[in-house]
């Protein structure tokens, strides 16, 4: 958690992204996101990861406007799906 801070300081968000050049970070976030899935997160872990604003379900999908640029586009889900 203490190396989530400065990352959200930076970027404005706790979304770290898989690709994102900390692994141990972008593995904790992925882990920490199966956790929850497989209901053995703590209560209190959720709590502080939604008071920083992790989004729980992400999918990402390229537009063709978007995919032509390089670009990809976070769609937030409800339920984990799209």
């Amino acid at each position: 958690m203490e190396r989530l801070r400065p990352f959200k300081v930076e970027f404005g968000h706790p979304n770290v992204p898989s690709t994102y050049r900390d692994r141990p970070l972008a593995n904790f976030i992925m882990n920490v996101r199966k956790n929850r899935r497989q209901g053995i997160l703590s209560e209190d872990r959720i709590r502080t990861l939604n008071e920083m604003g992790l989004t729980w379900n992400l999918k990402w999908r390229a537009s063709r406007g978007a995919q032509a640029e390089g670009k990809m586009l976070k769609v937030e889900t409800a339920g984990g799906r799209a």
